[in-house]
């Protein structure tokens, strides 16, 4: 089973174990990964972190993912 994601954009978010796992095992599946610690929150990062979530959602989404 291939399981190769090619060029797609996959952002990553969590606490500092479980995000920076999760984004490095994509990282063997697809080639434009980015991970990203959240600290500060308990378990519910929109709930929680709105502010933080909406700012990278919107950094993330505005790069030029193609250079």
């Amino acid at each position: 089973m291939d399981l190769h994601l090619g060029d797609q954009r996959v952002l990553i978010m969590g606490s500092s174990g479980l995000g920076a796992a999760i984004a490095l095992a994509l990282a063997a599946v697809a080639e434009n990964v980015r991970g990203t610690v959240v600290s500060g929150y308990g378990h519910f990062i929109p709930e929680e972190r709105l502010e933080y979530l909406k700012s990278q959602l919107l950094q993330f989404l505005a790069e030029d993912y193609k250079s």
